[in-house]
């Protein structure tokens, strides 16, 4: 009789905690939408992205939340599929903006960014992409838009930065690239941004059409300009693998490099024997020396999680949601103004490693571009093996 009185008095006590206390107890949320290509064929890619950010997400709820004002809050991801549609990325984002009230965007491709960052500046959301090119970056005045990857055209500033250094003999360079934005810009980049830094010139640069697959009557033209390196900047892997094949097999002597190169697998594959010797640039290795205890943690649950692949520049996907939350606790406030504010001011230690937003020397100012290291690789038996770090420039 008296265990059945105490098992009703615990449980009357319990009630009336969980109900006069669970605000106490409770933890609100905060949304943070991500809009990623989740079909096609760059699913890939936003599978990626999707990933990574939940293991963030994970990182961040396990350890408490964010913490603003005496609050504790817990991150709740809502994914979308923007297949990059630019219509379709435009609907999603009002969508977050409206209906789920997000706090913040995290998307990826430039294609399905340019189109919402009208609507997501205007309502004062913040949005951190993974996206590429000078044009995304200064299309409109923009105070809520971050670039948080190693992309075009900071990968490419990072290499040369290095090469300038270490190779001052190379003094003039080749390249060919797709006959599209993409491609234009890269070049463009290249010629008026990077190469003048360092006193070197670009002596021949020709566009292709996607799909092909003989480079042989494009590389003859390039080529004749006796270039002292030729860079393939970031062409699309198989393409780079069949040009860096068929430029060996034209007896081709000089370095042959890659610019900026976070996926190299295909890359080795097509080319075989021939990308012995070939210098480029990614993310650091999570398994080399350069890495953080917290970089190969992230490594090791992402393979016990997913399995592979993991790409060069799968960790940095995760930093859309590291900062943000960083930049919430920092300014010690929800509010987007004081948030962004924070993000381009602040300095932030995601996984073990110091991080700031740069920029503003290639885009403008306010600073809105993630200043992460890279690694310098290079092919010895047919595999990369990390030279050492670079950096982009101080006055980035």
């Amino acid at each position: 009789m008296k265990k059945r009185i105490f098992l009703a008095m615990v449980i009357v006590v319990s009630l009336v905690l969980f109900v006069s206390g669970g605000a106490v107890f409770a933890q609100q949320k905060i949304v943070v939408g991500l809009s990623g290509c989740m079909s096609g064929a760059a699913a890939m890619w936003g599978r990626v992205l999707d990933r990574a950010c939940s293991m963030a997400n994970d990182d961040v709820n396990a350890k408490g939340g964010i913490q603003v004002g005496g609050a504790k809050y817990l991150l709740d991801k809502k994914t979308y599929d923007h297949a990059f549609d630019p219509g379709k990325a435009v609907e999603i984002a009002k969508r977050m903006m409206s209906v789920d009230k997000v706090s913040w965007i995290v998307t990826h491709g430039s294609a399905a960014t340019k189109p919402i960052i009208p609507f997501t500046e205007e309502n004062k959301t913040i949005v951190m992409s993974s996206t590429a090119g000078r044009d995304l970056m200064i299309f409109q005045k923009q105070n809520y838009s971050y670039r948080v990857t190693n992309v075009v055209p900071e990968v490419p500033l990072l290499f040369w930065t290095w090469a300038f250094r270490k190779h001052p003999e190379w003094k003039t360079v080749a390249t060919t690239m797709p006959d599209d934005a993409s491609g234009w810009d890269a070049v463009s980049d290249m010629k008026e941004k990077i190469l003048p830094r360092g006193g070197v010139k670009m002596v021949a640069d020709t566009f292709y059409k996607r799909g092909i697959t003989d480079f042989y009557p494009i590389l003859t033209k390039i080529l004749a300009a006796k270039p002292d390196v030729f860079d393939l900047l970031n062409m699309p892997p198989a393409d780079m693998g069949r040009a860096l094949k068929q430029i060996r097999e034209m007896g081709f002597k000089g370095p042959v490099v890659a610019s900026i190169l976070h996926t190299y697998g295909t890359v080795l594959e097509v080319a075989g024997p021939h990308a012995e010797g070939l210098i480029f640039c990614g993310g650091i290795d999570p398994l080399s020396a350069f890495a953080t205890p917290e970089e190969k943690a992230f490594y090791d649950k992402w393979m016990k999680v997913y399995g592979p692949p993991f790409d060069l520049d799968t960790i940095s996907q995760a930093d859309g949601v590291y900062l943000v939350a960083q930049a919430m606790e920092k300014a010690n406030s929800l509010d987007p103004e004081k948030v962004t504010k924070m993000l381009q001011t602040g300095e932030f230690t995601v996984l073990g490693r110091k991080l700031r937003m740069g920029g503003s020397s290639m885009y403008g100012p306010p600073p809105r571009t993630l200043r992460l290291p890279e690694a310098v690789y290079t092919v010895e038996n047919g595999k990369p093996k990390m030279i050492e770090t670079a950096d982009l420039p101080a006055d980035y």
